[in-house]
């Protein structure tokens, strides 16, 4: 009896290490095809998949089964709620392949089968040649900012303010570097080459207008929420007036 008490409770521990090995191969972000995205830290997941509303949530592992809790998938009449239940095909530290096995995951993926995932720190544009960007934004019902910043390969940012912005009125500035390295990165991870919006009719958000010039050629997007594989470039075009120390001066666009 002994002996199979042991056993038990070394299998028990077993399948407890194979269970926290799993959770911290899957704390990171992966990009998927066509603007998919998934991303998993300590308080829960967040997910974007072919246009349907970004959303978030509170997620478990049970054994090979990923359930992503209290899912929505928006009808043609009404939306709906459930828990999608995905089979861990593979988990890697570089790949991850999931496979809808209950109904709300298949209605969530539309009848996709399956699902293939990347690192996003793999995916980053290693040939890239920034040359300038533009964000403007507009206020719109809620309290976001009506704002324009414009940064290019010489480090120069020129920032305008007017309603809802940390710093009223135009400025300009050179970026330092850690920061203009990080821009740099997050625009090598954000999929410019495929870059789109999804037509999402968000009435209380900010309209967004994203141009990128980059090797020879020009990214605009024009949308109320990026995509959620930009998200992180998004912050940090947005937070770039707070972290920043920028001079006034006479520029003036939006």
């Amino acid at each position: 009896m002994r002996i199979l008490s042991l056993t038990f409770a070394l299998l028990l521990f077993g399948l407890a290490l194979h269970a926290q090995s799993d959770t911290a191969l899957l704390r990171k972000a992966w990009v998927g095809p066509e603007l998919a995205y998934l991303n998993f830290d300590q308080k829960g997941y967040s997910m974007d998949f072919y246009g349907q509303w970004p959303q978030d949530g509170a997620y478990t592992l049970l054994g090979d089964t990923l359930r992503l809790h209290k899912i929505r998938y928006y009808g043609e009449k009404k939306t709906l709620y459930g828990d999608g239940d995905f089979l861990i095909k593979r988990l890697t530290t570089d790949s991850l392949i999931l496979v809808p096995i209950n109904w709300m995951a298949n209605k969530k993926l539309r009848g996709q089968p399956i699902l293939y995932y990347k690192d996003q720190a793999l995916t980053a544009k290693k040939d890239l040649r920034f040359d300038s960007l533009v964000l403007k934004s507009s206020h719109s019902y809620s309290s976001t900012p009506t704002m324009e910043i414009q940064i290019n390969q010489k480090k120069q940012v020129k920032f305008s303010g007017l309603i809802y912005v940390i710093k009223d009125g135009s400025y300009t500035d050179i970026l330092p570097d850690s920061t203009y390295q990080q821009l740099l990165y997050l625009l090598s991870i954000s999929e410019l080459d495929h870059l789109k919006s999804w037509g999402q009719e968000i009435h209380d958000d900010k309209p967004l207008s994203l141009q990128i010039w980059y090797n020879n050629k020009m990214m605009l997007i024009e949308c109320r929420r990026f995509p959620m594989v930009a998200d992180k470039l998004e912050q940090l075009l947005f937070k770039i007036s707070a972290t920043t120390k920028l001079e006034r001066s006479s520029f003036r666009s939006l």
